[in-house]
């Protein structure tokens, strides 16, 4: 592995970004995307170019709300994950000793 490619030089760098690079295949939410945008658009043909501006605002706020939520999921699952991990690894008496790395002993 190349070690510019790494979780911990990606960190360093700033280059984790998972909203940009988690991409979901689930044809429900493709769907639903789809939906939505159409659903948007057809509505803004309803509105007059003051309410179209009003509607772009009140968008632009919900995804940021929603990229603040997705946020906050991404760190508490994180912090969940990390929780177990260190559990896993401090309380070593439930687990069989074939199991256990040598240098945890």
């Amino acid at each position: 592995m190349n070690s510019d490619n790494t979780i911990l030089q990606k960190l360093y760098h700033g280059t984790v970004e998972e909203a940009k690079t988690i991409l979901t295949d689930n044809p429900k939410y493709k769907l639903a995307n789809i939906e939505l945008s159409e659903a948007i658009e057809d509505f803004k043909i309803l509105l007059n170019d003051n309410l179209k501006s009003h509607l772009d605002v009140i968008l632009k706020l919900q995804k940021e709300v929603n990229r603040v939520y997705d946020y906050e999921n991404f760190a508490y699952g994180f912090k969940i994950g990390a929780g177990l991990l260190s559990e896993a690894l401090t309380d070593l008496s439930n687990i069989p000793k074939k199991y256990v790395p040598p240098s945890f002993i």
